[in-house]
């Protein structure tokens, strides 16, 4: 669909169309989406080699945090095309314009580059500042998680023969960096099993946050919370035996 948006955008417009950017802009979160969600469906996978053996083990953008090279053609293409139009575009729409800043910061960010990420997020918040009684939302003054990825088994009972499952949950509290980075991670409160809050745990270590920003600069934010699910599967209701009766006790003889 944004494709062809995009197409027929660029073909009817003969100067600057806000509808290429919005198409560039959601071709590229599109991507970077599918990356961040389900990278086992993205083009170009190399096979993972176990480290001893040469032997392949299987694909390594279910733990990696960069992208194949197609994603970053068709995803990170789109937006950096965008922002080449805004930028030569005079007085550009200003929600185009930081839309466009935040999903390239989104994209670098996401992909483990904060330092190429963060001129993006400053330039796009030093705009949204200077908006701010525009009406313009800035989803830069709190952090934002950008990358995260369950534990594989967390939702694997959403597929069970018997299509029961319960949800089982963890909060956890932490301290985002100015690099986007979860630090000082506790339980507030669980349900879960011991294993499946260790593997939670580590799934939330490996996120990836756009930090907040203050005066144009990225600074660490405390009390950030997240809450995990683990899908568990479960029987439906069960009929309980009713508990045997019990014997009267004998009264003692002669009485």
């Amino acid at each position: 669909m944004y494709l062809r948006a995009r197409d027929i955008s660029f073909q009817e417009s003969g100067g600057f169309n806000p509808m290429a950017i919005k198409s560039l802009v959601g071709i590229a979160r599109t991507h970077r989406l599918q990356y961040t969600l389900d990278p086992d469906t993205l083009d170009s996978q190399q096979p993972a080699r176990d480290e001893v053996t040469g032997e392949i083990v299987g694909r390594v953008y279910r733990e990696s945090r960069v992208p194949p090279p197609a994603a970053d053609r068709a995803g990170l293409k789109s937006a950096e095309t965008a922002l080449e139009i805004l930028r030569a575009t005079s007085d550009p729409p200003r929600q185009l314009l930081t839309d466009t800043l935040i999903e390239l910061g989104d994209w670098y960010q996401a992909t483990s580059r904060p330092a190429v990420s963060q001129p993006y997020y400053a330039e796009a918040s030093t705009i949204l500042a200077a908006d701010s009684e525009s009406g313009l939302g800035n989803p830069l003054l709190v952090p934002r998680m950008v990358f995260y990825r369950p534990p594989i088994a967390s939702s694997r009972s959403m597929n069970s023969l018997s299509g029961q499952y319960r949800i089982l949950k963890t909060e956890f509290k932490f301290a985002v960096s100015e690099t986007g980075e979860p630090q000082n991670i506790t339980v507030v409160k669980t349900d879960m099993s011991d294993g499946q809050l260790s593997q939670s745990r580590r799934a939330l270590s490996r996120a990836i946050y756009s930090p907040r920003f203050v005066d144009g600069k990225a600074v660490p934010t405390d009390e950030v919370t997240f809450t995990a699910e683990w899908y568990e599967e479960h029987d439906p209701v069960e009929a309980t035996a009713a508990p045997a009766s019990q014997p009267t006790p004998a009264s003692p003889a002669g009485t």
